[in-house]
Protein backbone atom coordinates (compact mmCIF):
# COMPACT_ATOMS: atom_id res chain seq x y z
CA UNK A 1 0.00 0.00 0.00
CA UNK A 2 1.39 3.37 -1.06
CA UNK A 3 0.91 5.90 1.79
CA UNK A 4 0.83 8.75 -0.75
CA UNK A 5 -2.47 7.47 -2.13
CA UNK A 6 -5.60 8.25 -0.15
CA UNK A 7 -7.74 5.16 0.15
CA UNK A 8 -10.93 5.67 2.07
CA UNK A 9 -12.49 2.71 3.83
CA UNK A 10 -15.64 3.50 1.88
CA UNK A 11 -13.90 3.33 -1.50
CA UNK A 12 -10.91 1.06 -0.90
CA UNK A 13 -11.97 -1.49 1.65
CA UNK A 14 -8.98 -3.69 0.89
CA UNK A 15 -6.86 -1.43 3.13
CA UNK A 16 -9.44 -1.15 5.95
CA UNK A 17 -8.94 2.59 6.36
CA UNK A 18 -11.90 4.17 8.12
CA UNK A 19 -11.52 7.84 7.19
CA UNK A 20 -14.02 9.84 5.13
CA UNK A 21 -13.34 10.44 1.45
CA UNK A 22 -11.45 13.63 0.73
CA UNK A 23 -10.50 14.51 -2.84
CA UNK A 24 -6.71 14.22 -3.09
CA UNK A 25 -5.97 16.63 -5.84
CA UNK A 26 -7.27 19.08 -8.36
CA UNK A 27 -6.44 18.46 -11.97
CA UNK A 28 -4.82 21.30 -13.87
CA UNK A 29 -4.72 21.07 -17.67
CA UNK A 30 -1.34 21.51 -19.32
CA UNK A 31 -0.76 24.01 -22.13
CA UNK A 32 -0.70 21.13 -24.63
CA UNK A 33 -4.34 20.36 -23.87
CA UNK A 34 -5.80 22.79 -26.33
CA UNK A 35 -9.57 23.10 -26.61
CA UNK A 36 -9.78 20.94 -29.74
CA UNK A 37 -7.58 18.17 -28.29
CA UNK A 38 -9.44 18.17 -24.98
CA UNK A 39 -12.81 18.12 -26.75
CA UNK A 40 -11.79 15.19 -28.95
CA UNK A 41 -10.36 13.36 -25.94
CA UNK A 42 -13.56 13.83 -23.92
CA UNK A 43 -15.72 12.63 -26.81
CA UNK A 44 -13.48 9.58 -27.37
CA UNK A 45 -13.42 8.77 -23.65
CA UNK A 46 -17.20 9.04 -23.51
CA UNK A 47 -17.55 6.67 -26.47
CA UNK A 48 -15.09 4.14 -25.01
CA UNK A 49 -16.85 4.26 -21.63
CA UNK A 50 -20.20 3.63 -23.31
CA UNK A 51 -21.72 6.92 -22.19
CA UNK A 52 -24.69 8.44 -23.97
CA UNK A 53 -24.68 12.12 -24.98
CA UNK A 54 -27.03 12.73 -22.04
CA UNK A 55 -24.56 11.00 -19.68
CA UNK A 56 -21.72 13.12 -21.03
CA UNK A 57 -23.79 16.29 -20.68
CA UNK A 58 -24.51 15.53 -17.02
CA UNK A 59 -20.89 14.55 -16.35
CA UNK A 60 -19.53 17.80 -17.82
CA UNK A 61 -22.37 19.99 -16.55
CA UNK A 62 -23.48 20.96 -20.05
CA UNK A 63 -26.74 20.81 -21.96
CA UNK A 64 -27.47 18.25 -24.68
CA UNK A 65 -27.35 21.07 -27.24
CA UNK A 66 -23.87 22.09 -26.02
CA UNK A 67 -22.68 18.48 -26.36
CA UNK A 68 -24.07 18.33 -29.90
CA UNK A 69 -22.22 21.56 -30.84
CA UNK A 70 -19.09 20.20 -29.18
CA UNK A 71 -19.34 16.98 -31.23
CA UNK A 72 -19.70 19.01 -34.42
CA UNK A 73 -16.54 20.95 -33.58
CA UNK A 74 -18.48 24.19 -33.14
CA UNK A 75 -17.96 24.59 -29.40
CA UNK A 76 -14.60 23.24 -28.15
CA UNK A 77 -14.00 22.92 -24.42
CA UNK A 78 -11.88 25.53 -22.69
CA UNK A 79 -9.28 23.63 -20.58
CA UNK A 80 -9.48 26.40 -17.93
CA UNK A 81 -13.25 26.11 -17.49
CA UNK A 82 -15.10 23.90 -15.02
CA UNK A 83 -16.34 21.81 -17.96
CA UNK A 84 -12.79 21.52 -19.29
CA UNK A 85 -11.47 20.29 -15.95
CA UNK A 86 -14.33 17.75 -15.75
CA UNK A 87 -13.50 16.60 -19.28
CA UNK A 88 -9.85 16.14 -18.32
CA UNK A 89 -10.86 14.00 -15.35
CA UNK A 90 -13.12 11.94 -17.62
CA UNK A 91 -10.18 11.30 -19.97
CA UNK A 92 -8.00 10.34 -16.98
CA UNK A 93 -10.71 7.98 -15.71
CA UNK A 94 -10.92 6.31 -19.12
CA UNK A 95 -7.13 5.88 -19.27
CA UNK A 96 -6.95 4.48 -15.74
CA UNK A 97 -9.77 2.01 -16.33
CA UNK A 98 -8.36 1.04 -19.73
CA UNK A 99 -5.05 0.18 -18.05
CA UNK A 100 -6.81 -1.92 -15.39
CA UNK A 101 -8.85 -3.99 -17.86
CA UNK A 102 -6.05 -4.49 -20.36
CA UNK A 103 -7.60 -2.40 -23.14
CA UNK A 104 -10.66 -4.66 -23.29
CA UNK A 105 -13.41 -2.21 -24.19
CA UNK A 106 -16.20 -4.68 -23.45
CA UNK A 107 -14.89 -5.13 -19.90
CA UNK A 108 -14.48 -1.38 -19.59
CA UNK A 109 -18.11 -0.73 -20.53
CA UNK A 110 -19.35 -3.63 -18.39
CA UNK A 111 -17.52 -2.13 -15.39
CA UNK A 112 -19.12 1.25 -16.06
CA UNK A 113 -22.64 -0.29 -16.19
CA UNK A 114 -22.22 -2.74 -13.30
CA UNK A 115 -23.14 -1.92 -9.71
CA UNK A 116 -20.08 -1.12 -7.61
CA UNK A 117 -20.52 -1.60 -3.86
CA UNK A 118 -17.67 0.77 -3.02
CA UNK A 119 -19.15 3.57 -5.14
CA UNK A 120 -22.71 2.83 -4.04
CA UNK A 121 -24.09 2.71 -7.59
CA UNK A 122 -22.89 2.12 -11.13
CA UNK A 123 -19.80 4.11 -12.09
CA UNK A 124 -21.80 5.42 -15.07
CA UNK A 125 -24.20 7.13 -12.65
CA UNK A 126 -21.56 8.04 -10.07
CA UNK A 127 -19.46 10.11 -12.48
CA UNK A 128 -22.38 12.41 -13.32
CA UNK A 129 -21.48 14.82 -10.51
CA UNK A 130 -18.12 16.53 -9.95
CA UNK A 131 -17.76 14.81 -6.57
CA UNK A 132 -18.71 11.44 -8.03
CA UNK A 133 -16.25 11.79 -10.90
CA UNK A 134 -13.45 12.66 -8.46
CA UNK A 135 -14.43 9.76 -6.18
CA UNK A 136 -14.47 7.30 -9.07
CA UNK A 137 -11.09 8.51 -10.32
CA UNK A 138 -9.70 8.17 -6.79
CA UNK A 139 -11.18 4.66 -6.49
CA UNK A 140 -9.42 3.62 -9.71
CA UNK A 141 -6.14 5.10 -8.45
CA UNK A 142 -6.57 3.00 -5.32
CA UNK A 143 -7.25 -0.12 -7.37
CA UNK A 144 -4.14 0.48 -9.48
CA UNK A 145 -1.99 0.71 -6.35
CA UNK A 146 -3.62 -2.41 -4.90
CA UNK A 147 -2.92 -4.55 -7.97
Amino acid sequence: HNPDVLCSGHYCTKHNVEEPFTPRRTVEPTPAETPAVLTKGALNASRLLGLTEADLARTLGLTAAEIARMAQGLSPLDPESREGRQALQLVQLCRALDALVGQDHQKLQAWMRGHNEALGTTPQKRIQTPEGLAATLDYLACMRVSN
